[in-house]
């Protein structure tokens, strides 16, 4: 083992300053954020002056001889971190070289200050500070069942909040020696001159607005400390996959989302929604600089492991504004009791954090159940291929799941938003999928009363294929009561409001589905296709425009309307020319004067739709459009016969504005339960 333990304080390596002393690391004299372990590493491999330390001494200088933990994880996870901190890479080092199974050494010249040639005033028997819970799992014996080593790390600001203290205000060490050189009023020409009542007043002003303007700006900084250490909004980053087995995506995919959606629940944070923390899986990008891209105060990260029946997550929480670490803690449980770890995890954040949970919320929390570990498994496949939009694939892995734990809630109301899916995307036709959807939500909320989902899945049953009007904004507002972070939520709220005509509600709670989930462009489109039907066309076009997926026919089609309704007939005609699957640029085409492409379109689709599903309004707003008001109301009636969804945007969409005034139309409205 290399010898270590030098007395020399800083070091400094090509732009790079070590002060050892108060474990501060700066680069061209900006300090660099770095935490306790990645920083003792940084020292060991500084002291070995350019041996290799190896992975059984980091091991022993990190970790004392009784700590259980996965220090093979541990290390690479402070070698990582130390080389984020450089910049540095692991592929082409600069600075730090991995001699792989051995260990790591610096490859780069270190010039020393403080030793013999000018020694710190620390000894160097001093450590750098307390070693921080290591991000890493640590096996618990199963009797425990339950949190292992979560505690509160200090929650001042800035790393020196655990180090120490220092004097950074200039001092004058001549003042002593001119005191003692004044003369000593020991006669009248030397004595203490008078000071009349004037003085004294001016004196005592001066001091009072001194300390007033002391005790202002130390209450500004202890306010803005306080600011920058409050948790408002969280990013759940994708947990790790420890055991590097693909075939195991699924399962850590899932439980980031499960823990995702746990955090939800708790009203006093905004926590982004899946789609959008997913984009930064491998992603090689700072916790700081991903905190911006997602608006948010606060990261967790971690881990899971799953061995046999038994699982272990790991996590902790990090303030994105200051890289302190505030708490990071390993759970082990039996995968039956999956469900009350992830609401456990989900407790102990709003604990560490200070916020405080309503009563309503404790229930949520604690309302879990045990699952069969193979139902379990089955749920999170079925979920991984919906994401993965294999929605047949998904609804057999949780038609499988109810078989094995018929009394799980959860699979009930996945599959009852599945069925939805199936029939939005064509697979299935609406008098099918939609009554299996609603059976598969309301045995979820007989079986769990609390499940956001469900709610939410009853409440557009209702209203997209039952056409009843009333009571869905009652299940929304109780989605969102269990769920107050849930993007899926507000976006089917804010599509209803938005159909009943009450475009600023509507477009208020899309917009809150964007917060939730700011990188998901299909939540965006949502708000941009609420722009056209509200005919703000200017925002629909600035919106749909800022998308990063605008080469898909999901941004093309509807950006391409918000042109044409505002006038913009080439812009809407060049989007549409780029449309690479089936085109449902009808009307743009019959708006923008383009009779002969419209008619094509319009027969093109209708072939389309004597083979397999297809939802025919389209091709009753191009007619509309042309002015074929008979051929309209024909395939407007189709629609109806068949409860396309689609018809329920009927009362709000600008398409239709010709057919108003027309007896039969205002017929078709009122037996959808819209008034005209």
């Amino acid at each position: 083992m290399a010898t270590y333990g030098s007395s020399r304080a800083c070091a400094r390596f090509d732009s790079f300053q070590v002060d050892l002393s108060s474990g501060e690391l700066f680069r061209s004299g900006v300090r660099v954020p770095i935490q306790e372990q990645p920083l003792q590493v940084l020292r060991l491999l500084l002291e070995a002056d350019g041996q290799v330390v190896t992975r059984e001494d980091l091991r022993a200088a990190l970790w004392p001889k009784d700590t259980f933990v996965d220090f093979e994880h541990g290390v690479n996870t402070a070698v990582k971190k130390l080389r984020q901190a450089l910049e540095d890479s692991a592929e082409r080092p600069k600075f730090v070289e991995t001699l792989p199974k051995f260990g790591y050494r610096l490859i780069i010249p270190v010039e020393w200050d403080g030793d013999a040639r000018g020694r710190s005033s620390l000894p160097s028997a001093v450590p750098i500070a307390p070693p921080e819970p290591a991000p890493v799992p640590q096996p618990i014996p199963p009797e425990r069942n339950g949190n292992v080593n979560a505690r509160p790390t200090p929650s001042v600001a800035g790393a020196e909040a655990r180090r120490g203290y220092r004097f950074i205000a200039p001092v004058d060490m001549q003042t002593e020696a001119r005191v003692e050189q004044q003369p000593h009023p020991s006669s009248p020409a030397q004595a203490i001159p008078r000071i009349n009542r004037s003085s004294v007043l001016t004196l005592a002003a001066i001091v009072t607005t001194t300390l007033g303007l002391v005790l202002a700006l130390n209450w500004t900084r202890i306010h803005d400390g306080a600011s920058r250490n409050r948790i408002e909004s969280l990013a759940v980053l994708p947990l790790e996959n420890l055991s590097h087995d693909p075939e195991q995506e699924y399962f850590t995919d899932g439980m980031t989302e499960e823990l995702i959606t746990n955090l939800s629940k708790i009203g006093a944070l905004r926590v982004i929604s899946r789609t959008s923390v997913m984009q930064y899986k491998g992603a090689r990008k700072s916790l700081p600089q991903i905190a911006r891209e997602l608006k948010v105060d606060g990261i967790i990260e971690g881990s899971v492991l799953r061995s046999g029946s038994r699982v272990r997550i790991t996590a902790q929480l990090i303030n994105a504004q200051t890289d302190q670490h505030l708490w990071g803690g390993t759970y082990d449980r039996d995968l039956r009791d999956i469900l009350a770890l992830q609401s456990e995890v989900a407790r102990t954040v709003a604990q560490e954090i200070r916020v405080t949970l309503t009563p309503q919320e404790h229930k949520y929390l604690s309302d879990t159940q045990t699952v069969d570990p193979e139902a379990y498994q089955l749920y999170l496949r079925g979920r991984h291929y919906m994401l993965l939009d294999q929605l047949e694939k998904g609804r057999n892995y949780l038609e499988q799941a109810i078989e094995k734990d018929p009394s799980f809630a959860l699979a009930y109301a996945q599959l009852a938003d599945c069925y939805r899916q199936l029939s939005l995307s064509g697979s299935l036709r609406p008098r099918e999928a939609y009554p299996k959807a609603k059976v598969a939500a309301l045995k979820a909320l007989e079986l769990n009363d609390n499940l956001a989902e469900a709610h939410a899945a009853l409440g557009q049953i209702r209203f997209m294929f039952e056409w009843e009007w009333s009571s869905p904004e009652g299940n929304f507002k109780r989605a969102l009561q269990l769920n107050p972070s849930s993007a899926d939520v507000y976006t089917l709220y804010g599509n209803y409001l938005v159909k009943t005509g009450r475009f600023d509600e509507g477009i208020a709670a899309l917009k809150k589905a964007i917060e939730m989930d700011p990188l998901s462009d299909p939540v965006s489109v949502n708000l941009g296709w609420a722009y056209f039907n509200s005919k703000k066309y200017d925002e629909g076009i600035a919106e749909l425009r800022t998308l990063s997926s605008l080469n898909l026919d999901l941004v093309r089609i509807p950006l391409a309307f918000n042109y044409a309704g505002k006038g913009l007939y080439n812009q809407a005609l060049a989007e549409c020319d780029k449309v690479q699957g089936p085109s449902l640029c009808g009307w743009v085409y019959a708006v923008s004067g383009k009779r002969t492409e419209a008619l094509s379109n319009a027969r093109r689709l209708a072939d389309m739709s004597t083979r397999r599903y297809m939802n025919v309004i389209w091709i009753a707003a191009t007619y509309t459009a042309l002015g074929d008001k008979k051929e309209a109301l024909r395939f407007l009636e189709q629609s109806y016969s068949e409860r396309a969804v689609e018809i329920t945007f009927l009362k709000v969409a600008p398409e239709f504005d010709p057919l108003r005034s027309d007896a039969h139309f205002q017929d078709l409205l009122q037996r959808i339960g819209l008034q005209p």
